[in-house]
């Protein structure tokens, strides 16, 4: 999903590219680090954890996704 957005921006010029795939990075560093957590046995899945990706990813789609819809509809994509 994100490379596909990313892709999509920086072939059409989205203006805030960088700071939109840099939200990605952060995002997929968390749950690699929680991952790792879990794996280790530091972590275990919580409804802390799920509640917390439940609200990124809803933020996210609902949010910051939602900034770049129009621009993209103005583009021919839908």
């Amino acid at each position: 999903h994100f490379k596909h957005e990313e892709q999509l921006m920086e072939k059409y010029g989205y203006d805030t590219y960088r700071e939109h795939k840099s939200i990605h990075v952060d995002f997929v560093n968390q749950v690699l680090k929680v991952q790792k957590d879990i794996q280790n046995g530091r972590v275990t899945v919580s409804t802390d954890l799920m509640e917390f990706l439940k609200e990124w990813l809803l933020k996210h789609i609902m949010g910051t996704d939602k900034e770049y819809a129009k621009f993209f509809n103005q583009k021919g994509i839908r």
